[in-house]
């Protein structure tokens, strides 16, 4: 399977579907990457090892002689590729249009900042398919209006659009930051759902599950020296919440009686001493208390 030869089999294009979306969906029935795909079709640069040279511009518009190539490889008519591009929306949508520049004799194209060429909105329910066997197996459309930042809901399922994986949680279809950006994420991976999460950082290995470091003579090198390693103490007591006291309910202001009877002798001397009361002659003195005592007495016996 050479390039300039048909493919054994190929796809219809879904509804709306661009043409990164179908580039995943035919590799993965062919069991190809989608690098080998672009390469056998013609999209891509022959004995090509990576998908830097397949850039992005490729999903805003394609060269008639490209769409003819495409066209007779996967049993398509050139309309239908077309159609795959985003430059077919330019009527319904102005940041569609292609903007042509020359660099060094030699012309490059142009997208609009407001379209979404590094990653891509989507829809769940769209992309687990209709029902049908066909998107059942291979799942459904990646839609060109997803590509559009003024595109931000389904109508179809009467829902938001999402824009981060649930797996890695980053844009979907985004590649690695800091490298060159490529027409689809991994491009020279094959395997993965057309569906499924792309991110690079996710194909890395992890810590875990790096080789261990060998020497010849002491075999295979730990990870980390067996002093290194933290050992699992007691566990850390905290103290009690604090509760607030109980409050006492509230009672009615009532006016309390002395606890012992006050002698009304001793509180005139008492004010007396402090000089706030000048001191008076009382008819109510003790002496004369007893002066009366002893006269009602003495009236009495007699």
């Amino acid at each position: 399977m050479g390039a300039g030869h048909p493919l054994p089999c190929s796809l219809a294009p879904l509804p709306d579907e661009s043409l990164p979306g179908y580039i995943l969906r035919l590799s993965y029935r062919l069991g190809l990457s989608p690098l080998q795909l672009l390469v056998t079709t013609g999209l891509g640069v022959p004995h090509a090892r990576s998908g830097r040279s397949i850039r992005q511009g490729l999903m805003m518009n394609l060269a008639p002689e490209r769409i003819e190539a495409f066209a007779h490889a996967t049993r398509l008519q050139p309309e239908e590729i077309a159609h795959l591009c985003l430059s077919s929306l330019a009527t319904r949508c102005p940041w569609a249009n292609i903007v042509e520049t020359t660099r060094r004799n030699n012309t490059h194209t142009l997208s609009d900042p407001w379209i979404f060429t590094t990653a891509s909105r989507y829809c769940p329910q769209c992309l687990a398919g209709d029902g049908s066997p066909i998107q059942d197996e291979y799942g459904g459309a990646w839609r060109r209006l997803w590509r559009l930042p003024v595109v931000f809901s389904c109508p179809t399922h009467q829902r938001l659009l999402e824009h981060l994986c649930p797996q890695c949680r980053r844009p979907a279809l985004a590649g690695t930051p800091g490298t060159p950006s490529a027409l689809i994420p991994l491009i020279g991976n094959h395997g993965i759902h057309p569906a499924g999460c792309r991110a690079a950082l996710r194909q890395a290995r992890r810590p875990t599950e790096r080789p261990p470091l060998r020497h010849p003579a002491i075999g295979p090198t730990p990870r980390r020296l067996p002093h290194h390693r933290r050992r699992p103490g007691p566990p850390k007591s905290r103290p009690p919440p604090v509760r607030p006291l109980p409050r006492a309910p509230a009672q009615p202001h009532r006016r309390q009686p002395p606890s012992h009877p006050m002698d009304p002798a001793s509180l005139r001397r008492d004010v007396r001493l402090l000089g706030r009361v000048p001191a008076r002659r009382r008819t109510d003195s003790p002496e004369a208390e007893q002066s009366q005592h002893g006269d009602g007495s003495s009236m009495q016996t007699a």
